[in-house]
């Protein structure tokens, strides 16, 4: 009988023992970037995204920078002074833009236990790539100990090119395969306020091209499906190639 007790003591000894990459030291303060998946986040838990796209083709020509809010949160005790903290920040292009990127000051205010980063990249940075990667990392600094958080970086991708929104695959039996060219007519025909209906749903915004209706059902929206036959006959009309290669068919939309 007392073997047994010593081998459950051992045990319980070793699984003691080992080691825990996720425990804070309780007199530190750690920072992390607390990007909010929405998709994913409870009312019981917070779920954080990793990285963010942002599409200059969504948004007019003049518009020649683009800033972007990334929520900082703390894990530790608030405290009565301000308190600064170190951010890293590099890029993969390779013309040395760096006039093209800012970024705010970065001091977690006395109080506090949480802070906003803003990010200001420049569109001419953008202009002649596919995507521009920007990364953004807490380094530890003298009020904050970081290395053992895993949302330290956060990664910021911009692009000129109009990226397929997450309603188009609801929509595709409408819209058709998806093209950059009809998303960008769909922002011309579908803008905000072109469409008085009542939303439906948790979303109270008026219908637009970056709020579309959740239901297909015509009888439910027939305003949304009077723009998609403004937007069919504009295609029908006009002959356009994708990306102007007229080595592809033209675009076309689905009948309804």
């Amino acid at each position: 009988m007392m073997l047994k007790i010593n081998y459950i003591y051992i045990l319980i000894a070793f699984s003691c023992c080992k080691p825990d990459p996720l425990v804070f030291i309780t007199n530190n303060a750690y920072l992390q970037f607390a990007f909010r998946d929405s998709l994913k986040s409870t009312d019981i838990a917070e779920v954080y995204l990793d990285s963010m796209i942002y599409s200059f083709g969504a948004v007019p020509n003049h518009i020649d920078e683009a800033v972007v809010a990334i929520p900082i949160k703390l894990i530790g005790q608030p405290q009565s002074q301000d308190r600064r903290y170190n951010v890293r920040v590099q890029h993969c292009c390779e013309n040395g833009l760096e006039d093209g990127i800012r970024i705010s000051e970065t001091i977690l205010r006395s109080n506090s236990s949480s802070d906003t980063l803003f990010l200001t990249v420049s569109r001419s940075l953008v202009h002649k790539e596919d995507f521009v990667n920007i990364d953004l990392y807490l380094d530890n600094s003298e009020g904050f100990t970081n290395e053992s958080v895993i949302s330290r970086h956060f990664r910021c991708k911009f692009t000129e090119k109009l990226l397929e929104p997450d309603w188009w695959f609801s929509w595709r039996s409408k819209f058709g395969q998806f093209h950059q060219e009809v998303y960008r007519k769909w922002i011309e025909i579908y803008y905000p306020g072109s469409d008085p209906s009542d939303p439906v749903g948790k979303d109270k915004r008026g219908y637009c091209w970056y709020n579309m209706p959740s239901t297909t059902a015509f009888n439910e929206v027939p305003v949304t499906f009077y723009y998609i036959q403004r937007l069919r006959a504009y295609f029908e009309q006009n002959i356009v190639y994708p990306d102007g290669n007229i080595n592809e068919q033209r675009i076309l939309l689905p009948r309804l």
